[in-house]
């Protein structure tokens, strides 16, 4: 689910709000990615990923400051502070 991403291969389940922080197994709360996008992007520096799936998740790609902005596949202007 990762913008431009087309891996079909070593996919994992994301949790948008994270387990360790009372995330749940809702529908609402889960994302694929490929193993790069989950591991170097939202657990690493590269990508970060807000809202409620499938419709209403942001997604910022890049390091913070060089990043640029996406909703389901179409690149935002930066959203408000309040929503990411």
């Amino acid at each position: 689910m990762a913008p431009g991403c087309t891996s079909r291969r070593n996919l994992q389940v994301h949790h948008i709000h994270y387990r360790g922080h009372q995330g749940g197994e809702e529908p609402w709360n889960l994302l694929v990615l490929c193993e790069f996008h989950h591991q170097q992007g939202e657990h690493g520096t590269l990508a970060r990923f807000r809202g409620k799936a499938p419709l209403g998740v942001l997604c910022r790609i890049g390091e913070q400051g060089l990043s640029s902005w996406w909703r389901n596949e179409r690149r935002i202007a930066r959203p408000n502070s309040a929503t990411v």
